[in-house]
């Protein structure tokens, strides 16, 4: 029966909380489940095509991914490219963190993408190699940066190398791979003694709790991970494990109380690709009339303001819309 599906995570018998939510590409429709003991939502993973990413990836307009394109560009031309990356979004933010005052590591990037993190990490003078599943990503990477990219898996990249590696990083990825307690195994065999694991993922826990999906839509995302998931998976393997705490985060162009009083309220989200793998245009121009724009503007854009909320909020909610856990092996 469709109800009775078990948790990818710990294996629990989870709860259907919603029927044929809309899916990334327009006319599909998913299932999405929760497990109330580890407190994942996920999708049925019996009948995901990996192809989508190489459409999205292929292409420089699809919401929400065509910001990857301009970070790749704008890191070619940044004094210090990793502190840009870091306070243009938080789930940099741990990455530029942990490497201030570092030198010389030999880095991993899983998941890189179109490869301006491994580029970034790489200019501060450490050792990086950057893989991902998508063949046009690593080909705009080598393109842009050069030759230190790998189109692979992580469990292909492992089998067919004996390195290890200082620290590995992935960003926002896990939530896209099939097997999630595999996926922390493969990249935690890799590490050297002593290496660091920073991995980052969209927070459940940012929205209120009755939220059924505020991420992307599947099968882009096939999961929305909450501190319990990874407490989860790191528990049960005994791994030595921390949350980063974003108290002192202050980015450039977000108000992270606005952002916070957005996710209050879900609203089930449109397509965002059609039947052909065109993006589809779901911009409301209703929403920026001039009052709500001229506010808006001077909410994010207006440093003194923005800092001040920012801080304020930092004091007050201190939740960030990533969850990053970084794990040592000991």
């Amino acid at each position: 029966m469709e109800n009775d599906i078990f948790c990818y995570v710990c294996g629990n018998k989870s709860n259907l909380i919603y029927r044929d939510y809309p899916g990334y590409v327009e006319g599909t429709k998913y299932h999405i489940y929760n497990c109330n003991n580890c407190n994942t939502n996920f999708i049925d993973q019996s009948s995901i095509d990996i192809s989508i990413y190489d459409i999205i990836y292929s292409q420089k307009n699809v919401l929400g991914y065509d910001r990857y394109f301009k970070y790749a560009e704008k890191v070619k031309t940044e004094k210090d490219p990793l502190k840009y990356l870091a306070l243009s979004e938080s789930m940099y933010y741990p990455v530029y963190r942990f490497l201030k005052g570092k030198k010389n590591l030999k880095i991993l990037e899983v998941g890189c993408g179109n490869g301006y993190l491994s580029y970034s990490m790489n200019k501060l003078g450490h050792d990086v190699t950057g893989i991902d599943l998508s063949g046009n990503a690593i080909t705009n990477a080598k393109k842009n940066y050069g030759n230190y990219f790998v189109n692979s898996s992580v469990e292909d990249f492992g089998k067919n190398n004996n390195e290890k590696y200082d620290l590995i990083v992935s960003t926002e990825v896990i939530e896209h791979v099939k097997n999630p307690v595999l996926f922390f195994k493969e990249l935690y065999n890799l590490l050297n003694k002593n290496g660091t694991l920073i991995l980052t993922t969209p927070d459940m826990g940012f929205t209120k709790n009755s939220s059924i999906w505020f991420t992307d839509l599947p099968p882009v995302h096939l999961f929305w991970f909450s501190y319990q998931s990874f407490k989860q998976i790191c528990e049960v393997n005994k791994y030595k494990y921390n949350f980063f705490n974003y108290k002192n985060y202050y980015p450039k162009n977000d108000n992270r109380l606005v952002r916070y009083l957005r996710f209050r309220n879900e609203s089930i989200q449109n397509p965002l690709l059609n039947r052909d793998g065109n993006p589809i245009d779901n911009y409301d121009v209703s929403l920026d009339y001039f009052p709500r724009k001229q506010f808006k503007n001077i909410l994010l854009k207006f440093p003194p303001v923005r800092f001040i909320t920012n801080m304020f909020y930092n004091l007050l909610i201190n939740k960030d819309i990533t969850l990053c856990i970084m794990v040592t092996k000991e």
